[in-house]
């Protein structure tokens, strides 16, 4: 009875298209044929982020790099992020991606150690446009997916940004993918910069960020008049504010992380061949 139900719901159902999805498709289209490295303009592109509470106590930082090696490689798209949170919930991540121009094939390693332990996610897209997603945690498991052509790898989200805010499209849904192999329909919508933030130039650009999953996760992102993240508001269970820094103030609040920081900044900027 439950599957004769099932096949009349489905045989009910109408579908139209989605603007807005279309929208998210065509940014991305747009990236693709200009290339990533069009993006990056032959400097490397980088960001640190304090991650402070709703008490604005620094509880933690976020890292990231990206680059082009300039190689004659076929995964020439190279970068590296780190983020880490220093409290009850005290979390490490750190994840290094490789993609070609287009981000038509890419490989991307996660791990994640927490007070639950340790755990490793590998994701492939391959030449055939299957993405497969393997799992190193205590069951050890592995999923296909085929994403669509408005699914973006979460590490090039400002370069995303950037290419909305150069377009006549206020909404856009996109489906993003990351780290860990989840791929998530999310809205980005530009509004206008409200109080203080508005005249003090470093809010040129705002951006709302919904995650159309269910689970109430809601963000804000600002952005320079040079279309870079300054600033981003998240809000799921708790508000949390990620404000861009310098190397040199995360090497002073963090000094454990030195070497660590230092290593994985030369090996992505080390000279062109």
């Amino acid at each position: 009875m439950a599957e004769q139900v099932f096949k009349r719901i489905a045989e009910s159902l109408k579908f139209k298209d989605n603007q807005l999805l279309g929208a998210g498709s065509e940014i991305i289209a747009e990236i693709k044929s200009a290339g990533v490295e069009y993006f990056l303009d032959s400097q490397s592109r980088r960001a640190f982020f304090l991650i402070k509470d709703a008490k604005m106590r620094i509880i933690g930082f976020a890292m990231d790099v990206l680059t082009d090696s300039g190689a004659e490689v076929q995964l020439n798209i190279q970068a590296t992020s780190l983020l880490y949170i220093r409290s009850r919930y005290a979390r490490e991540q750190a994840a290094s991606f490789q993609s070609d121009s287009s981000f038509a094939e890419f490989a991307w390693k996660n791990e994640i150690a927490s007070r639950l332990g340790k755990s490793g996610t590998e994701v492939v897209l391959g030449k055939d446009g299957v993405m497969t997603v393997r799992k190193s945690s205590q069951q050890a498991e592995e999923k296909k997916y085929q994403p669509g052509p408005a699914a973006v790898p979460a590490v090039l989200l400002e370069i995303l940004f950037g290419q909305m805010l150069d377009s006549d499209h206020k909404k856009i849904i996109v489906d993003i993918i990351e780290a860990d192999g989840k791929i998530t329909p999310t809205l980005i919508a530009r509004i206008e910069p409200q109080g203080p933030a508005a005249g003090e130039g470093e809010a040129g650009y705002v951006l709302t960020v919904e995650l159309l999953n269910g689970r109430g996760f809601y963000e804000q992102v600002y952005l320079d008049n040079q279309k870079r993240i300054s600033k981003r508001l998240l809000r799921q269970e708790g508000t949390y504010i990620l404000e861009r820094t310098s190397q040199k103030e995360i090497l002073r609040q963090f000094p454990k992380w030195s070497d660590y920081i230092l290593q994985k900044k030369k090996i992505l900027e080390q000279d062109r061949p």
